[in-house]
């Protein structure tokens, strides 16, 4: 995450560090000192190694926006901030690509390990004042413990963090195996959801490996046209009309069967690979929906619903892509709905907005997803380019429960009417769902109380089966 007193540029952590390699590929020792004594010195009783992998978050994508002596600045700073914490403890390096290794000696109640890293991240996240503008960088951090391992020298280690081979022969199975684990480490720091600091465990290798299995899995499922595309019904309870079809990507592996979106979108959205398989669900629901209205099956009304990430707005094509297809497809632009979860607008991104409009003018209908789990204001909504807000399953999965829930709801509900906007309530599973969601207000209802989502083969047969 980095961001500036003024203006503020928000950007999210990224796990990879692949750009600029002109910019950082000289690696130079930040802090040697003590370095024999800390080989030399009796370990005490209750003594502990860290060896520490520390990255410096989004640098690869701020190296590409400035100029390489900013750049070269702001790791100068990082690395004289990480040697003055090591101190004649250990010994601190920088490597390459934006990161940094250090291995030092504790004392002391290894409870404390995590308070300590914690401490390294703070310091390292502090303010630095660069050509007269602060600037606040944060770092991500692997460590891994040890108390019988031979503690690893500054010179056994290449820019890149991998251990040499002109290093100690007798030691190199020990290092290579603590720098295989800060790595793992780092990589889990990484994710999103651990603080960016991680201690190593070794479960992490096998989290890893499954991690990376599923992500080659998952490239061979797009080459080999093994992911297909079901359909949710969204329905009206009081006409029960047909209103539409929410196109939900579904992924069934020939050996590990069913495997849920959970795990294969969001490792989608991290390689890249979300680009091209959101244009493949937007052609298949747009082609299926067309063919069922030439059945007859749904008039002109009704509309398919495809969930766009954040990143693909990334893309400055993804306006020209959607005219594409709906121009392939025949479709009218007024039968797709795009999708886009309420956090997209939350982080302020402004090549969203602008995108929504310019499909909004086209025809196509805009929803929030999800809305009620995200950080927008309700005041905002009067801003935003949307048709549609579709409530969150967990409101109306809780709400025979939770009075709080049905009140959110019809508070929703209100404020929908009130600004002439669409509302889907996601989730209904029984009938008393419905009757209950019919009582407040009579939103448009998506649910396994109508159907789950069905392959497209099934859709005709669901039809007649309701008839």
């Amino acid at each position: 995450m980095f961001r500036m007193s003024s203006p503020q540029l928000p950007l999210r952590r990224e796990p990879a560090m692949a750009a600029s390699k002109n910019v950082l590929s000289l690696a130079t020792p930040v802090n040697q000192l003590g370095t024999s004594s800390f080989r030399s010195t009796p370990k005490a009783s209750n003594a502990f190694q860290m060896l520490m992998l520390i990255e410096v978050d989004r640098l690869a994508m701020l190296a590409g926006a400035l100029d390489g002596a900013w750049v070269e600045r702001v790791l100068e700073i990082m690395a004289e901030r990480l040697g003055n914490w090591v101190g004649t403890s250990g010994w601190s390096r920088r490597l390459q690509d934006g990161r940094f290794l250090a291995m030092v000696s504790r004392e002391g109640d290894r409870d404390n390990l995590m308070p300590l890293t914690r401490e390294l991240q703070q310091l390292m996240a502090q303010p630095m004042v660069i050509q007269k503008q602060s600037y606040t960088l944060t770092v991500s951090i692997g460590t891994v413990l040890g108390t019988d391992m031979p503690p690893l020298d500054p010179e056994d280690v290449d820019a890149s963090g991998a251990w040499l081979e002109s290093g100690c022969s007798e030691l190199a199975p020990w290092h290579e195996v603590w720098l295989r684990n800060a790595q793992s480490a780092l990589l889990h720091a990484q994710g999103g959801d651990r603080e960016g600091c991680v201690l190593f465990d070794p479960s992490l290798h096998q989290e890893l490996m499954e991690q990376w299995e599923l992500e080659m899995a998952l490239r061979q499922a797009i080459a080999n046209n093994q992911l297909q595309v079901h359909y949710q019904p969204i329905v009206s309870p009081t006409s029960g009309e047909v209103r539409g079809f929410e196109a939900l990507c579904r992924w069934y592996h020939p050996k590990r069967g069913w495997i849920s979106p959970v795990q294969f979108i969001p490792i989608a959205e991290e390689i890249g690979l979300i680009i091209e398989l959101g244009r493949w669900v937007l052609e298949m629901a747009c082609n299926a929906l067309k063919s069922w209205q030439r059945q007859g099956l749904v008039d002109k009304t009704a509309r398919v619903s495809v969930n766009v990430a954040p990143q693909q707005f990334d893309n400055s094509d993804f306006v020209a892509t959607v005219r594409d297809v709906l121009a392939r497809t025949e479709l009218d632009p007024q039968c797709l709905s795009l999708e886009v979860i309420e956090g997209a607008f939350a982080e302020g991104d402004t090549t969203i907005l602008p995108a929504l409009e310019e499909l909004r003018r086209l025809g196509i209908s805009i929803s929030i997803d999800d809305f009620g789990t995200g950080y927008s204001s309700l005041s905002r909504l009067t801003q935003l380019p949307i048709d549609t807000l579709k409530i969150d399953r967990s409101f109306v999965e809780q709400m025979e429960k939770r009075g709080d829930d049905l009140i959110v709801i019809w508070t929703l509900l209100q404020l929908a009417e009130n600004l002439g906007l669409t509302i889907i309530a996601e989730g209904a599973s029984t009938r008393n769902h419905v009757e209950m969601l019919k009582e407040i207000g009579d939103p448009l209802i998506q649910g396994y109380y109508f159907a789950r989502a069905l392959p497209p083969e099934m859709v005709p047969a669901w039809f007649r089966e309701i008839a």
